[in-house]
């Protein structure tokens, strides 16, 4: 989707074989998400609907599939909302990979492997933050702009480094104070 030759919406051309192709692609699949929902409503609970979370992902790339075209054809920008579509179509083709008996399994751990680091990450983001801040506020009191550039690179930046261990505050330390104590 992302490999159209765009022309401008004044100029009349006839489609690329590509977009059409991807146009047919994703309304064939909006068909069969709409009879999948109309039969699930006749056949299930409502309370099944959306139990994988598919639902929302569904939603989702429908919105941002009609969203560009709409730009488009107005003229304004929509390269960004494209990709962000494209991504959203990627994860949901792993749908049909789940059917398969040897790949299927596989794609569940996976998920529940990215939940994990997930809080993994989320974990070492509050370290570094309390870190940061604490360290930061202690040793350059009054001394950091609030703006985001310097937030981040004093905050989050430099301790993200004491992690491996490649500046000692110590040293910091030392420097501001002779710095200080001179000026």
């Amino acid at each position: 989707m992302m490999l159209y030759h765009f022309d401008s919406p004044a100029i009349f051309t006839i489609p690329h074989w590509t977009e059409i192709y991807v146009i047919i692609t994703v309304s064939s699949m909006a068909c069969e998400d709409v009879r999948k929902l109309c039969h699930e409503y006749e056949t299930r609970m409502i309370e099944q609907w959306g139990s994988t979370g598919s639902a929302i992902l569904t939603v989702l790339t429908f919105i941002f599939y009609v969203t560009p075209y709409l730009l488009f054809y107005l003229g304004l920008g929509f390269r960004i909302i494209w990709a962000f579509d494209l991504e959203l179509w990627y994860i949901g083709s792993l749908k049909f990979v789940t059917a398969i008996k040897s790949v299927g399994p596989k794609l569940f751990m996976l998920k529940n492997m990215l939940r994990d680091l997930t809080g993994f990450v989320y974990m070492i983001f509050i370290a570094i933050a309390a870190y940061g801040v604490v360290s930061r506020a202690l040793i350059f009191y009054k001394q950091i702009p609030f703006n985001i550039t310097n937030i981040v690179k004093e905050i989050f930046y430099a301790p993200y480094w004491f992690i491996y261990g490649e500046v000692s505050d110590k040293d910091l330390l030392d420097r501001n104070i002779c710095f200080h104590f001179f000026f």
